[in-house]
C-alpha cells in the first residue's frame, strides 16, 4: 500500500511517498529510506495507537515501511498518520480509501487520538486538487483539509474547505522626523526601487535613523514571500506582521549570519527574507561574515551543506549597512580632517570592505552633520515613495522593485529610450552599470515619467560611481 505524506526541507514541507509492506518476521515496524530518530520513535506511538483504538498487528509478520525518495535524510512531525493509516489500508482493517489525491499529515498520541503538526502551514507547494487528512483544529488553512480526531474515524472524514484569508499587514508607524533635502531624495530612491545603499558618514550624521525610517517606506510585502519569511520566524521562535528589519549586531559569526548546525537552521540573512537586513557599522563586521553576503545578495537564496545535508534557504533582502570612513568617525570627504589616527591607520579602516562586496551595494550615500537648511518630513517621502510604485505597476505591470529586475529587460530600456549614448565611457563593472540604469529607472519613476531621459542617467551617477570613486580617492 502506497500513500503520500510530507517531510521537512529546508521550511517548506515536500511531498514524500510511503510503502507499506508485510513480511515473515517477528512483530515489529522498521523504516528504511534514511529516516530520522524522531521517525524512528513513532514506531511505539503507532502500535500503542493502533492497541487503544482496537486494531491488531500482525501475527509472525513484520511491518516494513520504505521511505521514497530513498537518497533523502528524512525529517517529519506528521508521519504517524500516513503510516498507521496504510497499515490499516493494506491488511484490510479499514476498507480502502477512495481513489482520491488524498495525502496524510498528522502526529498520533498513545490513546489514537490525531493531532495537527505544529508546521502544516509550511506547505507553501500546493495545487487546487490538494486534500490532506489531518486532526481536528480550529485553525483554517489554503488547500482543503480532511480532519479527524481519532485514528478509527479514516473511513468517515470531514471535510474541511480551503479558506483563502485576506491578509493584513501592519506598516510600522513612521515617526515625526524631517531629513536635509539631498539626504530624503536618496532615501526615495531606495525605498522606491529598492536599491542596496551603504550610508558612508561622521558619527552623528543621521545614518542609522535614515535607514529605520527607510524599512516604514518600503512596499507590502509579496505574499508568497511573506509567507516564506513567516514560516523562518516561526522556525525561530517569532511571527510577523510586516517586512522583517533585522539589525545583527558587529559580533555575529559566519554559521548565525547564512544558517547551518545539524540539521540545518536558517540564519540571520534567512530571518530577513522579504524585509531588509541592516548591517550597522559593516566594517566592524569579521571579513567572512561581509564576503559571505556576496551570493545571497546575487541570486535571493542561499546553499548550506551539513554533513548528508544540502538545504537551499531563501535569502531575498533589501541590504542597507551604515560606516565611518575612520576609526574616529569624524573624517568627512572633500573636508579637511581632524584625525587623532595616523594616515596608514585609516587607510587600513576602509580596506577592511572589499571592492566585489562594495560592488553588490547600488548606492553609496555620503552623509554629513546636520548644518540646518530646508528638510523634508518622513511622511512627505512616504507619499513620493507610494506614488512611484503606483506608477510603476500601473504604467509598466511590474510588481517587482526596479532592483530585482533581469539584466536583459534593463538593457532592453536602454535600447528603448535610446540611452547608449549618453551613458558614460568609464571603467565600471557590468553590475555597476546595470545599477546605474535601475536607480536611473527609479528617478523616473518618482517623477512618474514612462520614459528615462539623460538628466536622469546623470543624476544616477552620482551615486552609482562619483560617490564610490571618492570613496577610493579620499586619503589621495
Amino acid at each position: 500500500m502506497k500513500v503520500q505524506s510530507y517531510i521537512k526541507q529546508g521550511i517548506e514541507l515536500v511531498p514524500v511517498e510511503i510503502e507499506v509492506s508485510l513480511m515473515p518476521g517477528v512483530p515489529n515496524i522498521h523504516f528504511l529510506g534514511q529516516p530520522d530518530a524522531l521517525i524512528k520513535e513513532s514506531v511505539l506511538r503507532i502500535k500503542s495507537a493502533l492497541k487503544n483504538q482496537g486494531y491488531s498487528m500482525p501475527q509472525g509478520q513484520q511491518v516494513v515501511v520504505n521511505l521514497r525518495p530513498a537518497q533523502l535524510k528524512k525529517q517529519s512531525q506528521g508521519l504517524d498518520l500516513a503510516v498507521a493509516a496504510a497499515y490499516l489500508w493494506e491488511t484490510g482493517q479499514v476498507p480502502n480509501p477512495p481513489g482520491q489525491d488524498v495525502k496524510l499529515y498528522g502526529e498520533l498520541d498513545l490513546q489514537g487520538a490525531v493531532i495537527v503538526p505544529d508546521d502544516l502551514k509550511s506547505l507553501l507547494r500546493y495545487s487546487k486538487h490538494t486534500s490532506v487528512m489531518t486532526g481536528l483544529s480550529h485553525e483554517s488553512f489554503e488547500f482543503e483539509t480532511r480532519q479527524i480526531g481519532y485514528l478509527n474515524e479514516l473511513d468517515s472524514p470531514t471535510d474541511v474547505k480551503p479558506n483563502q484569508r485576506v491578509r493584513h499587514y501592519t506598516r510600522p508607524s513612521r515617526q515625526n522626523l524631517k531629513f536635509p533635502v539631498e539626504l530624503s531624495k536618496s532615501m526615495a530612491v531606495v525605498a522606491a526601487g529598492e536599491h542596496p545603499c551603504l550610508f558612508a558618514g561622521p558619527a552623528g550624521s543621521g545614518k542609522t535613523t535614515c535607514i529605520e525610517a527607510i524599512h516604514s517606506l518600503l512596499d507590502h510585502p509579496q505574499d508568497r514571500e511573506f509567507e516564506q519569511a513567516r514560516q523562518i520566524h516561526r522556525i525561530l521562535g517569532g511571527d510577523l506582521e510586516w517586512r522583517p528589519c533585522i539589525q545583527p549586531h558587529h559580533s555575529v559569526s559566519e554559521v548565525a549570519m547564512v544558517g547551518g548546525g545539524y540539521p540545518v537552521r536558517p540564519g540571520i540573512i534567512s530571518k530577513a527574507h522579504g524585509g531588509v537586513l541592516v548591517l550597522d557599522e559593516l566594517l566592524e563586521f569579521n571579513s567572512q561574515v561581509k564576503e559571505s553576503l556576496r551570493e545571497p545578495i546575487q541570486k535571493g537564496y542561499v546553499t548550506v551543506a551539513r554533513r548528508d545535508q544540502v538545504v537551499k534557504l531563501p535569502a531575498r533582502f533589501l541590504l542597507l549597512a551604515t560606516s565611518n570612513l575612520c576609526p574616529c568617525g569624524d573624517l568627512v570627504p572633500d573636508k579637511m580632517p581632524n584625525c587623532r589616527y595616523s594616515l596608514i591607520r585609516c587607510r587600513s579602516y576602509l580596506e577592511k570592505l572589499s571592492g566585489p562586496l562594495l560592488d553588490r551595494f547600488h548606492m553609496l550615500e555620503m552623509t554629513e552633520p546636520y548644518s540646518g537648511g530646508e528638510e523634508v518630513g518622513v511622511e512627505a517621502i512616504f507619499q513620493k515613495v507610494q506614488s512611484a510604485i503606483t506608477f510603476r505597476k500601473q504604467y509598466r505591470q511590474q510588481m517587482l522593485p526596479n532592483a530585482l529586475i533581469a539584466d536583459d529587460i534593463v538593457e532592453a530600456w536602454v535600447k528603448k529610450y535610446d540611452l547608449e549614448s549618453v551613458m558614460p565611457e568609464l571603467r565600471m563593472s557590468r553590475r555597476r552599470r546595470m545599477a546605474l540604469v535601475k536607480i536611473a529607472r527609479t528617478l523616473a519613476d518618482l517623477e512618474a515619467r514612462e520614459a528615462m531621459s539623460p538628466q536622469h542617467i546623470d543624476q544616477a551617477m552620482q551615486w552609482t560611481f562619483l560617490n564610490f570613486k571618492k570613496l577610493a580617492t579620499i586619503f589621495n
